[in-house]
């Protein structure tokens, strides 16, 4: 299969996995099956984004995941998120949380920041051969992802800031997605 078709058939596979969960989060199941539908779908996503480049012969590091200094890029992330809920959103956590819906938002943070900040932001570098532009394209395409979740403009607006932010902080450092994750995580806690 050759490196064009891959990026499409994630795109298409993550957009089906979001259809199918937001089928599921309307219609009448119980909280508890949603939640653990939800849990299913994000941990078979991101076991198939860490198959897939495991399989493409490529270094992990290839793709922004690095072990170096995770404990700083995870710190450095914390220290974002948190600002970026406290003056964004006017609190730094939620009111209440459940064990399930934080190891959800994990699972989340890192397939969303596999594919798009990882793989795909890679691929299209090697296609495109211009790191902005393939920036632009991931971040474009997270944030049209998103209204599926998301309707309001300016959330959508901010989901295609972050994407352009994280984008251009994992292909100007190289720096590790441990830091995007982080942050996209706190961000979704809230």
């Amino acid at each position: 299969m050759s490196k064009k078709k891959i990026p499409i058939l994630f795109v298409i596979f993550y957009v089906l996995m979001l259809l199918l969960w937001r089928g599921i989060f309307f219609s009448s199941c119980s909280a508890g099956l949603k939640m653990g539908t939800a849990i299913g779908l994000n941990l078979i996503l991101t076991l198939g984004v860490l198959t897939v480049l495991k399989k493409s012969g490529r270094p992990f590091s290839c793709y922004g995941i690095f072990f170096d200094d995770i404990f700083v890029e995870i710190g450095w992330g914390v220290l974002a998120g948190t600002a970026w809920n406290f003056f964004l959103q006017g609190r730094i956590l939620p009111a209440s949380i459940s064990f399930a819906r934080i190891l959800l938002l994990i699972l989340i943070a890192v397939s969303e920041e596999l594919i798009w900040r990882g793989y795909l932001l890679e691929t299209l570098r090697e296609i495109t051969g211009r790191p902005g532009y393939a920036v632009f394209l991931a971040a474009l395409g997270f944030s049209c992802l998103h209204a599926i979740d998301i309707i309001e403009p300016l959330q959508l607006a901010a989901a295609f800031v972050l994407g352009l932010l994280w984008g251009f902080l994992r292909l100007r450092k190289n720096s590790s997605l441990f830091f995007c994750m982080t942050m996209h995580f706190l961000i979704d806690l809230i």
